[in-house]
């Protein structure tokens, strides 16, 4: 898959809810796992952030980079 360029963190986030959306119209009834991989700094949290808004997530979100499994309770 080729990168998608992301000029800042509103932007990152913006394809994060996007992205929210389509993993829930595609996604198989018993959910979807998502890998994350880049460096420090490169919009991972952002990205995760877009997607809890998405998925109406209340709690805070954390960078998915020093968390080994993080699970997160939504409305879908």
């Amino acid at each position: 898959m080729n990168p998608t360029p992301l000029p800042d963190a509103r932007a990152t986030q913006a394809y994060g809810r996007r992205l929210a959306g389509t993993l829930l119209t595609t996604g198989a009834a018993g959910g979807v796992v998502v890998l994350l991989q880049g460096p420090l700094g490169a919009g991972k949290t952002c990205l995760v952030g877009g997607i809890a808004q998405a998925l109406a997530i209340g709690e805070p979100v954390t960078s998915p980079t020093f968390a080994l499994a993080q699970h997160y309770q939504g409305q879908w």
